[in-house]
């Protein structure tokens, strides 16, 4: 052994590493852990570590891979502590699933496989409070499930998918993997549990018994789910009507099977397929007809609309086509209506069609969804449009101003609202306005049903004088936010809240500028909760922001901490940061999990977890960002769109990143949903960072801000080859100088608009 340790002493790192690439992972660390710092080194990379496997495939099944129990405890106790904090994926077996997952702390673990289980060993692990704690709620996105297949009993998967969605409260992708066709665990519900249900789903694999329980997945409990492979064990009617089915994809279904024959017709045109029509779809930040022919659209109108009218509750539809939709059928039960990228004109030629008006609008017409065309930048177009909703749609109960995305900035201002804008039937109103006079013009009495106002200021200034400042008794919930930093929150918000005194759930998303005390919990329960009774449920994202002054006495993290032990039914997470530089203190505190499209100035103190409805970002801090900072931003914000990064300080730790395996993009940030990047105002390591394809992927047409001279520099005056593809990807350059740039700018980016 001596001899060989020699040997393996006298290659070089590259051919030891070629060695070991051929060896099982596991294998490798086992044997070589301790040798000598050179070789711990070497195993300690990413590519040994970043994904254990402890199982090996046996008579269609799997088993641990480590038969000894020996081997097993000694790789507990001396291998796993030393590489911990690099593990990001665990494939488990039941027996031993649970002594690994104690061994040690994983913070950078975000996806096990649980193969072999059973409900014991489930409701062991499910149970243990330092592993929920410490791993399963914050850290776990993915997870792979294998039931043993010795368990042939349905409520053995029944129990365990009754844990998962209480347990792992961040899961994105659920996986019940069967290794082998005779594995034929099923998941059966009679009414599935309320439990079984998640808000950030995003793909799941499942096997199930019947159709109902399909029906079931698809009735809304996973609205975020965009990808579903199911495998059902039959197929036969449901026993029982089951609600809310609008998820399910049926305009081509009714398109391709109509008229083919009577069965199928009366399949198709069940309320599960026929109750909402939806005929959008997403493309480029804007919603766009789904049937781009024209051909296939009038099929739709001359021959499926007319056999279906009867039973369609609901339309979603498009600007270009709502109107011919709208007239191609008479729908007696039409009561929900989504007007999607709505302009003026549309609205002024559909609000005057007389028997649209004096039919389906006004007399129907109780749930209306208002999507104005992003391109429509004239304020005028949504005054216009909100002053002729209540004269035709008389009987609304419900009116969404919906913002498909964040660019999306359409607002309501009007110097004093017209009379017709009013309802006596309105009990639910979201809304985006410009200032905060309108928000109280809103709440005049002019809505005196209103029980629910969703609201979001573009600012918060002092108003004008306006009067009736009476209270709202009939206003039960109350959504405010505002992206802009106010000056006025102490003399506006807690002033209006006091007019609600019969609120039960209260929502505020602020930016507040304070004078030498952070908006804390004392300040919520002192200012806010002790004055409403009834409130049952608060969310907030309230960041306050303090100049600091020589002599302030600034309070820690920990004593801030401190004043929300009272919040015990609410997961609050708090960041507090000291910028000495630009002398400014921030507070930033949240109900979790985080609701809004926007976050800002993330430090390197950021507490992770997963913000899948935030499209915005900004990074700032006075200490330097590193690698393995940006992995952990990537990861919180899967759908980020625009990223802000502000730091002056260059890396500590920069690494070449230069791929020494297959395996090497295991450790590139990777953002598959950006679309504008500034850095404008960073240090020249931040574009090397972001430029470099072996340390950043970058999908196709990136709006990118930048400083031209920085540029120059870290593309060696535009020649440097590592950073070639991602510049092909920029498809739009904005310098915030004036500068004047050479040929080889413009070859270096070649798909891109030059701005300045």
């Amino acid at each position: 052994m001596k001899y060989s340790c020699i040997e393996l002493n006298d290659l070089p790192d590259e051919i030891l590493l070629i060695i070991f690439k051929k060896l099982d992972n596991l294998e490798v660390l086992y044997s070589f852990q301790g040798v000598n710092e050179r070789l711990n080194k070497i195993i300690h990379d990413p590519i040994f570590t970043c994904r254990l496997s402890f199982l090996k495939w046996s008579f269609n099944k799997c088993i641990n891979k480590f038969s000894s129990a020996l081997i097993l405890n000694k790789f507990c106790s001396q291998t796993l502590p030393k590489i911990n904090t690099k593990i990001k994926w665990l494939d488990l077996e039941s027996e031993s699933m649970k002594n690994i997952l104690d061994a040690v702390d994983y913070p950078n673990l975000y996806a096990p496989g649980l193969y072999n289980i059973e409900e014991e060993t489930a409701e062991s692990l499910f149970t243990d409070e330092r592993l929920i704690s410490s791993i399963f709620k914050n850290q776990i996105t993915k997870l792979i499930i294998s039931i043993d297949p010795n368990k042939k009993k349905l409520y053995t998967m029944k129990n365990i998918c009754i844990y998962i969605f209480t347990i792992f409260i961040n899961l994105t992708h659920l996986i019940f993997n069967d290794a082998s066709y005779e594995n034929n665990a099923r998941l059966l519900f009679d009414i599935p549990s309320s439990s079984f249900s998640s808000s950030s789903l995003l793909v799941l694999n499942i096997k199930v018994q019947t159709f109902a329980m399909c029906l079931y997945l698809l009735d809304g409990r996973f609205d975020q789910l965009q990808t579903l492979y199911i495998e059902l064990a039959n197929i036969f009617p449901p026993s029982e009507e089951i609600k809310n089915q609008r998820k399910i994809p049926n305009l081509k279904l009714l398109y391709s099977l109509q008229g083919v024959d009577k069965r199928l017709n009366r399949i198709i045109h069940d309320p599960i397929f026929t109750s909402r029509l939806n005929f959008l779809e997403w493309s480029s930040n804007r919603f766009i007809n789904k049937f781009s022919s024209k051909f296939i659209l009038d099929r739709f109108c001359s021959q499926i609309l007319p056999e279906i009218a009867m039973k369609i509750k609901w339309l979603d539809l498009e600007s270009s086509t709502m109107k011919r939709i709208l007239r191609a059928a008479n729908y007696p039960d039409l009561y929900g209506l989504g007007l999607y990228n709505i302009e003026e004109e549309t609205a002024l030629c559909l609000f005057t069609d007389e028997n649209l008006s004096s039919g389906i609008f006004k007399n129907q017409i109780t749930t209306l969804i208002i999507g104005i065309d992003p391109n429509e930048n004239d304020l005028s177009t949504m005054e216009n449009i909100c002053n002729n909703i209540f004269t035709v749609f008389t009987n609304l109960t419900h009116l969404i101003f919906y913002n498909a995305s964040y660019k999306n900035t359409v607002q309501l201002l009007f110097d004093f609202p017209s009379p017709s804008f009013s309802s006596s039937s309105l009990l639910v109103l979201n809304i985006k306005v410009q200032c905060f006079d309108m928000c109280l013009y809103i709440l005049d009495g002019r809505f005196n049903q209103l029980h629910t106002l969703v609201i979001d200021l573009v600012n918060i200034h002092p108003p004008e004088e306006i009067e009736n400042q009476k209270k709202i008794p009939n206003l039960k919930c109350f959504v405010l936010s505002c992206a802009l930093q106010t000056s006025c929150y102490d003399e506006l918000i807690p002033p209006l809240l006091y007019r609600m005194p019969n609120l039960e759930k209260l929502g505020l998303y602020l930016m507040a500028y304070v004078d030498e005390t952070f908006i804390d919990g004392n300040h919520l329960k002192k200012n806010i909760l002790n004055h409403m009774p009834q409130l049952n449920q608060f969310i907030f994202d309230i960041c306050s922001v303090m100049y600091l002054k020589d002599g302030m006495n600034l309070p820690s993290k920990e004593e801030i901490q401190e004043t929300f032990k009272d919040f015990q039914y609410t997961k609050i997470i708090l960041c507090v940061n000291y910028f000495l530089e630009r002398r400014e203190g921030q507070c930033h505190v949240y109900s979790y999990p985080f609701l809004m499209q926007y976050y800002e100035d993330i430090t390197n103190y950021f507490p992770g977890g997963l913000y899948q409805y935030v499209r915005v970002v900004s990074l700032y801090d006075e200490q330097s960002f590193e690698h393995e900072f940006f992995i952990r931003i990537s990861q919180s914000f899967p759908f980020m769109e625009k990223l802000s990064v502000t730091n002056r300080h260059g890396q500590n730790q920069k690494q070449s990143y230069k791929p020494m395996n297959d395996n090497h993009n295991l450790s590139i940030v990777k953002y598959f949903y950006l679309t504008e990047l500034n850095i404008s105002r960073v240090h020249d390591d931040y574009i090397e960072e972001f430029l470099l394809n072996t340390k950043t992927y970058l999908q196709n047409n990136i709006l990118l801000h930048i400083n031209y001279k920085s540029l120059e520099r870290m593309t060696h005056n535009f020649t440097r080859d590592d950073t070639r593809i991602n510049c092909a990807k920029i498809n739009e350059i904005y310098f915030f100088e004036e500068v004047k740039y050479s040929k080889s700018l413009q070859n270096y980016f070649p798909f891109a608009k030059i701005d300045e």
